[in-house]
């Protein structure tokens, strides 16, 4: 017995040595964290009021530091704690909608003309890799459209061509009815396996583009989708392309036996109508799951935002937002709105809008350029790199998104996050709007990241126990709290 508890005690004492030399070689890394002002611009002043924490992990996020910044006084106040648990990210998940797609290619079937014919070519041609262009005008008369599973709300690709990815279950759409043009080729690229066998590694459009033309939208509901196809004034769209009508779809969504589930667009009600030929959706959001449905158009060179009465769709408030900003040749204007607590945000490339809640619904505050900061190897810069260097994929410039945290007050909107490459991932980005633009901007680079290899370093949320301060189902990227003084 005497040797049955020596051994335990002998084995607790091992144990206990173990543990405490772990908790010293992480203890070794816990050194005070200091903040180094990488780039600074404009007047701290804007930023009175404003306070910024952050947390930064290390070691699977068992070492954490936090920085609770104070910009106006350049003050920084900095506490470690040695965790047990990783809580790195947040996801924030409410649901499918269902995107309307085009599905021209089909790998799984074997029965798909299109795929039947790209692999006849590509085994006659005998090649590792080829490239294989059908004209689709021989294949359809309209394009094939159908509902398949959207993890998040807005955006996505209109066109798939099935390969070795997986778009999930699709339910045909006959709600729209888009031609397709004798200009509108597919070209496939396959790659041959192992066995002699090939499949379908990429393509490519020529005519229909879905980063040109459409771009689908759904949001998830109680019991079914809302979703609609953002149709671009270059595609000429035709009042007979919606002969039922065109706008926003309500589409029941039924739960089957094996509790999958499935829309039924053959219920699907026109809740929301809009003009096809000239009126192009561009964002759609919600609140909240049933909420009020935010839905941005550009039309006739105006943005303009609408809120629905969720539920009933009903008008509540229609805002223009001004001209729609020229874009940068290629980009096609990229856009986002954002909703906060009490305001939003709109950007349109290098554009940001303000837009303020009040008790009768909201206010247009302001339009401004966005100013982006250019992280390149260890430096950071508020103007573009040495033209050497805007290629280098270490070079990555940064500007408001979506996954900034964002806070508004007194016509200041305050916006920060986590940004970096491949040799520093943890800079601190604070940048301060008002209506002239940008009045306070400045980069801030945590010690741990010059003291220890850059991807043993990590950004975290504040908030690690609570829901992330905005509804977007689509963010699960750590971000810094901002937090204006009432």
């Amino acid at each position: 017995m005497k040797r049955t508890w020596r051994a335990i005690l002998a084995l607790t004492l091992v144990c206990a040595v173990a543990l405490t030399a772990a908790a010293m070689a992480l203890g070794s890394k816990a050194l005070p964290l200091t903040m180094t002002d990488a780039c600074t611009i404009g007047n701290p002043a804007a930023a009175e009021g404003l306070h910024m924490a952050a947390r930064i992990g290390m070691e699977q996020n068992r070492l954490q530091w936090r920085m609770d910044y104070d910009p106006a006084a350049d003050a920084t106040d900095a506490s470690f704690r040695l965790a047990y648990s990783d809580r790195s990210g947040q996801w924030i998940f409410d649901g499918y909608g269902y995107n309307i797609q085009c599905l021209l290619v089909n790998q799984e079937d074997d029965s798909d003309p299109i795929c039947r014919e790209v692999l006849r070519q590509a085994r006659a041609s005998g090649e590792e890799l080829v490239d294989v262009t059908v004209h689709l005008a021989d294949y359809w008369q309209d394009l094939p459209l159908s509902l398949s599973g959207a993890s998040w709300p807005g955006g996505g690709d209109f066109c798939d061509a099935y390969g070795p990815w997986d778009i999930g279950d699709t339910v045909p759409f006959p709600a729209l009815s888009i031609p397709v043009r004798a200009s509108d080729d597919l070209t496939v690229a396959l790659a041959r396996n192992a066995d002699g066998s090939y499949e379908i590694n990429g393509y490519d459009f020529t005519g229909i583009s879905s980063a040109m033309y459409f771009t689908p939208f759904s949001l998830p509901l109680e019991g079914g989708t809302l979703t609609t196809l953002g149709i671009d004034p270059a595609a000429q769209p035709q009042p007979d392309w919606a002969p039922e009508g065109y706008g926003l779809w309500y589409v029941p969504v039924q739960t089957n036996d094996d509790g999958s589930s499935t829309p039924v667009p053959s219920r699907r009600q026109l809740v929301y109508s809009l003009d096809i030929t000239r009126q192009q959706v561009v964002t759609l959001k919600q609140e909240e799951l049933g909420g009020t449905v935010y839905l941005m158009t550009q039309e006739d060179g105006q943005l303009v935002l609408r809120l629905l009465e969720g539920g009933t769709y009903r008008l509540l408030q229609e805002l223009s937002l001004g001209p729609v900003p020229e874009s940068d040749p290629g980009t096609g204007g990229y856009h986002t709105l954002t909703i906060r607590d009490g305001f939003i945000v709109v950007l349109w490339d290098n554009q940001l809008t303000v837009l303020s809640r009040t008790e009768e619904g909201y206010h247009l505050d302001y339009t401004c350029p966005t100013q982006t900061a250019y992280v390149t190897g260890y430096t950071v810069s508020f103007t573009d790199p040495e033209p050497e260097k805007q290629g280098d994929e270490d070079a990555m410039p940064y500007t408001v998104a979506t996954n900034f945290a964002m806070a508004y007050q007194d016509g200041k909107l305050a916006v920060a996050a986590y940004v970096g490459n491949s040799s520093m991932v943890c800079v601190l980005l604070l940048e301060v709007y008002g209506p002239e633009g940008l009045l306070y901007a400045t980069a801030r680079v945590p010690s741990v990241e010059r003291q220890f290899a850059a991807d043993n370093v990590r950004p975290m949320w504040v908030r690690e126990d609570k829901k992330a301060p905005f509804p977007e189902a689509d963010i699960s990227i750590p971000i810094p709290e901002l937090t204006w003084e009432k």
